[in-house]
């Protein structure tokens, strides 16, 4: 789906000082749908810490989380990269791959307007193992299907991930 803005606008939340692009109020902007459907854009922000789980894991996770969304998700859905979402949060005054709630994912995907937002939040069990507890829905949707998946003992990050990815992809197929 490609989405026209008016350049004045573009320009003015690229350059705009930290904070300044969230108080923006953007235009109308008109979808353009190609004959075959467009495809539809999924949101994978960096989950929310709790318990003890290091930020940098959240970051590794939400990287892997995309890749296998994107492998996993069909043509149809595509998901919105690291790059573009740093750049949209740097624009509004957060840092690089911020960890954000669920409030301020949802508001996100509402203003890329995106069709799914996977919102997360993890946790370090007593034993060393991640536990995540994560939704994917629409940002209009407050009441989506949670999903709590624990990492198996000796599980590699990039297997958790896999796992989580295709349970939540049963939620847009």
């Amino acid at each position: 789906m490609r989405r026209l803005l008016h350049p004045s606008i573009c320009a003015v939340l690229v350059f705009a000082p930290p904070g300044l692009a969230a108080q923006i109020p953007l235009r109308k902007t008109v979808a353009v749908v190609s004959a075959s459907g467009a495809a539809r854009r999924l949101l994978v922000a960096t989950p929310t810490v709790e318990a003890g789980a290091d930020v940098a894991v959240a970051i590794e996770l939400a990287e892997l989380l995309r890749k296998h969304l994107s492998d996993g998700a069909g043509a149809r859905n595509r998901v919105v990269s690291r790059e573009i979402l740093n750049r949209v949060l740097t624009a509004s005054g957060y840092e690089e791959d911020a960890p954000l709630s669920e409030t301020a994912v949802r508001a996100l995907g509402t203003q890329l307007q995106v069709a799914y937002v996977v919102c997360a939040t993890i946790r370090l069990e007593a034993d060393g193992r991640l536990n995540v507890f994560a939704s994917l829905a629409s940002p209009a949707d407050p009441a989506a299907n949670r999903r709590t998946l624990i990492q198996d003992a000796g599980q590699p990050l990039d297997a958790f991930a896999a796992v989580l990815a295709q349970r939540l992809i049963q939620e847009i197929q």
